[in-house]
């Protein structure tokens, strides 16, 4: 009945659970799948993260969208926020939805389905912001919205690439590296970034080095489908 006695249980306990948690951070970063998926969500972050932060400023500043007589910089800004908000709102529900249906219907058929989805969604979404850079507005509107549409495809099956290719005891440690990791390489860093580029040369540039990382997250993510398949199956048996 004496208390004391359980205190060198806790004590000899607390090192083990941090051990236990070190190896399951340690663990993950052995899973091809879970590292290539987590730098192509590093990489589709920093583009979504500099994207939405400067495309209002670049709808009103460069592509003169919804310039009006009498109207200060201030009340266009607030409109053209409306609208890339809408657009924003409206894709990022559908596209997220749809990307989830596709990658698990694609993958009765496809080994890597969920980054093959993935990967042909964030690249469609670069090719789409090239047309949008080189069209003009209003008619690039349209371009806009598949670019945002399709940016927002690989929300799911990105996700679900995480849960599968990790057991259970790791999945908690694998999300929480993740998270950590895209934030700090990429929606952390990309506005700055990109607000760089715009003083220093263009619009223009900057919406090249989005269309690029995406570009990049997509062979990233089509790199990863090799070992779907295959880390799943050692996620499942434990």
């Amino acid at each position: 009945g004496d208390p004391s006695s359980s205190h060198p249980q806790s004590a000899h306990s607390q090192p083990a659970t941090r051990n236990s948690q070190l190896s399951n951070y340690l663990a993950v970063l052995k899973i091809p799948s879970y590292v290539l998926d987590t730098a192509g969500m590093a990489a589709m972050t920093f583009a979504i993260g500099g994207f939405s932060f400067w495309m209002p400023a670049y709808l009103v500043d460069h592509a003169h969208v919804g310039a009006k007589e009498g109207a200060t910089p201030k009340e266009l800004l607030a409109q053209v926020n409306t609208y890339f908000g809408g657009i924003m709102v409206v894709c990022g529900i559908s596209a997220t939805l749809i990307g989830g249906w596709l990658g698990d219907w694609l993958k009765k058929r496809v080994s890597g389905s969920y980054f093959i989805v993935s990967a042909v969604g964030i690249f469609l979404s670069a090719a789409f912001i090239v047309l949008m850079i080189n069209t003009p507005f209003p008619f690039a509107w349209f371009w806009l919205f598949w670019a945002v549409f399709f940016l927002f495809i690989n929300t799911g099956p990105s996700n679900t690439i995480l849960a599968n290719v990790t057991t259970p005891a790791m999945r908690a440690n694998a999300f929480a590296v993740n998270i950590l990791v895209i934030h700090a390489l990429g929606d952390a860093i990309s506005p700055p970034i990109l607000g760089h580029l715009v003083g220093r040369f263009s619009w223009d540039a900057a919406l090249y080095l989005v269309a690029g990382i995406m570009v990049f997250a997509a062979l990233l993510w089509l790199w990863g489908a090799v070992y779907l398949q295959r880390d799943e199956a050692r996620a499942a048996a434990g």
